[in-house]
């Protein structure tokens, strides 16, 4: 028999013998481990504390429909013109050249419009409505993406990128013809080769995003599967990227290059994660599993060493221990398991675990974050967490559009937080930045980044 301590909540139980907080999401219980350290002294009658910072809004970031910005872009359209300009469902797409012109698009033209000499210049050589416009690093060279359209006789005209000279408004390539679907929405050029790529995505269900040299016509690399997690090995110079599909990719984020695309069944890869030391990486699915790979070369080779095995649904979030000897995973029926690396194998003795120190806190279920669950919650309601690197503050994310910023560790029920709102939907993910100065949550529906000061 389990003896029970002076707290007793309607949804969470504190067990002395155990040694555990036992709380219930949908009926389920989901029994969390007390360290040593805090057992002692711990109640669930202890008030929590409010963090002693907060977070101040202080940029936002809208993902609509532009990839990159040129050196000088203006923002919002100009004052009614006879001329038109096409801003209902367009982004930038107003930029200043060197000449002192003004270049903007509508209908099938693209307008170079002289404010000081009063004229207009035009580039013709689009056949249906222009969608998207970006400027070359060179500031002379225009690329513009146009829609799908017919012929006087019926026949289709395939949306398809221009690539034309501001200065003679010639036309140098055209790139795409019977590639891109319904339209393509939006262009931007690299900056940091000297502007030899091109990134363009069309209109199509998924929004390809497709990479282009675009002085050969040629397409360099496409991107077919949506992008679902992503984690930095922590030399920084190599980042694993999970999919909706099973595939995962490894990119050198310091030449751009694509490393390697693995695969581990079919389903959505929900998290990726290098350990601390940098030898493992585990890649936690929608399949049940958590697959393991041993790492090499920065993070630039990886071996499979084994798959676990244990979780009764998909796995949601995944946290390392800092000495990366093992790692602990949720799960969509709110399951708490430990894994050791090596082994692949799932660790059942409590007391191994108790006292680990988690390398980060992103796992929403927890002794450390529990008290992020206020009463009623359905175990959906919040997407996640992350703890400040000085251990001292826990924002969460939740479907509510709100951003709660809580003392850590966060283990009473119902903890007091500070609530921001700032999002128009779920909010789906937090982070911090790596000295704390700044906090970061994306918005799901609204498709905007937030960024917040914590003062």
């Amino acid at each position: 028999m389990s003896s029970f301590g002076p707290g007793k909540t309607k949804e969470v139980i504190f067990s002395m013998e155990e040694g555990s907080v036992k709380m219930f999401l949908r009926g389920r219980p989901v029994p969390m481990l007390i360290p040593d350290e805090l057992a002692p002294t711990y109640s669930l009658d202890s008030r929590s504390e409010l963090p002693s910072r907060h977070l101040k809004l202080d940029w936002v970031y809208l993902l609509l429909s532009c990839l990159d910005f040129p050196p000088v872009c203006l923002g919002g359209a100009p004052d009614a013109s006879s001329y038109g300009y096409r801003g209902r469902d367009c982004r930038a797409n107003l930029c200043l050249l060197p000449t002192g012109e003004i270049v903007y698009f509508v209908a099938s033209v693209a307008v170079l419009y002289s404010v000081e000499e009063q004229r207009q210049r035009h580039y013709l050589g689009h056949n249906d409505d222009i969608k998207c416009l970006a400027v070359h690093p060179d500031m002379v060279t225009i690329a513009t993406g146009q829609v799908a359209g017919t012929t006087k006789e019926g026949k289709p005209l395939p949306p398809h990128v221009r690539i034309w000279d501001s200065v003679s408004l010639s036309t140098l390539h055209v790139l795409g013809l019977g590639m891109f679907d319904r339209a393509v929405c939006c262009v931007g050029f690299s900056k940091s080769n000297g502007g030899n790529l091109l990134c363009a995505v069309d209109e199509s269900n998924d929004h390809m995003l497709s990479v282009w040299d675009w002085a050969k016509e040629a397409k360099v690399v496409d991107s077919k599967d949506p992008a679902c997690s992503a984690g930095f090995h922590p030399s920084g110079s190599v980042l694993a990227v999970g999919t909706v599909t099973g595939r995962w990719l490894l990119l050198d984020t310091e030449t751009n290059d694509l490393v390697a695309i693995h695969t581990d069944g079919n389903e959505q890869i929900s998290v990726v994660s290098f350990s601390p030391d940098g030898a493992y990486l585990a890649v936690g699915s929608h399949d049940n599993l958590v697959y393991v790979y041993t790492v090499d070369q920065g993070g630039r080779k990886v071996s499979r060493l084994g798959k676990c095995s244990g979780h009764s649904s998909f796995i949601t979030h995944l946290d390392w221990a800092q000495d990366s000897s093992c790692f602990v995973t949720n799960s969509g029926d709110y399951e708490i398991l430990y894994w050791d690396p090596v082994t692949c194998k799932q660790i059942t003795n409590a007391d191994t675990v108790r006292n680990m120190e988690w390398a980060t806190a992103t796992c929403v279920l927890g002794f450390g974050v529990f008290g992020i669950w206020s009463e009623g919650v359905d175990g959906t309601d919040i997407n996640a967490v992350a703890r400040s690197h000085d251990g001292k503050l826990l924002a969460s994310a939740d479907d509510f559009g709100k951003v709660h910023l809580f003392s850590y560790p966060c283990c009473q029920p119902r903890a007091l937080s500070h609530k921001y709102s700032g999002h128009s939907s779920h909010v789906t993910n937090v982070a911090f930045l790596w000295d704390d100065s700044v906090a970061l949550t994306t918005g799901g529906k609204d498709t905007s980044v937030l960024q917040w000061r914590v003062v």
